[in-house]
């Protein structure tokens, strides 16, 4: 485990690196926040050991969203350009991402949750973007939560700042999963590794060929993601690990390559 310098913790086993936030009391992020996250994210694309990533809290919030004092005229173009570079590292590095909300996720909090493939929320945890009450909107919300949600809802969140609570989240499409009050940390663990045990290399490829054909029409999707498949996956290693492990009625031991 590495302890992070700005409100960052990291940790890695069995292809699974936790990124904790460990900012209290909220874990608000600031400029430099942003900037470690993103360090660390693209540190993981980078190691082909790493399966998926999940994303954790240390505290009763998973985020309270970005430091207010960074939202001036002064510091809001550094600000937005960082957080900006931070989820393109996400779509870049293409490893699974799974967020586990076990409190309030809010604005720029929120907007990392929902940028995650999957999301696991607690029983206590709620959703919001409620920037529009301070005079701003959320930029990434209004760019990424109408492809996760229906418009209609997405837009009831962003021009209202309500905040939904985790039994929404699930009903909306928001979450995945409401986790148990008892034997929470095995029911993560136990979800995290019904994606890990798959191929890294296969897992990355199915994250890319799904955010690069979001928004196409379907006949261009069909087409790139059939290139995805033909000209990537086929030269992995671990496909044809796959249809030998199949074919020798064992498991398949993967080479993430």
């Amino acid at each position: 485990m590495s302890e992070g310098t700005k409100g960052v913790v990291v940790s890695a086993a069995g292809g699974v690196r936790t990124i904790t936030l460990d900012r209290p009391p909220l874990n608000v992020m600031d400029i430099a926040m942003i900037g470690e996250l993103t360090g660390v994210i693209g540190e993981a694309g980078r190691d082909p050991s790493t399966r998926v990533i999940v994303f954790r809290q240390r505290g009763k919030a998973f985020s309270a969203g970005v430091e207010v004092a960074d939202h001036t005229p002064e510091k809001a173009p550094a600000m937005i350009e960082g957080f900006t570079k931070l989820f393109q590292t996400m779509l870049e590095a293409s490893v699974p991402t799974i967020a586990v909300v076990e409190g309030a996720a809010l604005g720029g909090g929120a907007e990392l949750a929902l940028f995650c493939d999957l999301v696991l929320m607690g029983p206590r945890g709620s959703f919001g973007v409620p920037e529009i009450t301070l005079g701003f909107f959320p930029p990434v919300a209004a760019a990424a939560l109408p492809r996760r949600i229906p418009r209609a809802i997405a837009m009831e969140l962003m021009l209202t700042g309500d905040r939904i609570d985790a039994a929404r989240c699930a009903a909306v499409g928001l979450a995945n999963a409401v986790l148990p009050a008892e034997g929470t940390e095995e029911a993560i663990a136990a979800f995290v590794a019904r994606v890990a045990k798959g191929s890294g290399a296969v897992l990355r490829l199915a994250v890319r060929a799904t955010d690069q054909t979001d928004g196409m029409p379907l006949s261009l999707a069909l087409n790139h993601a059939s290139t995805v498949f033909l000209s990537d996956l086929m030269r992995t290693e671990d496909v044809r690990e796959g249809l030998a492990s199949f074919s020798e009625k064992r498991k398949p031991v993967w080479k993430d390559r």
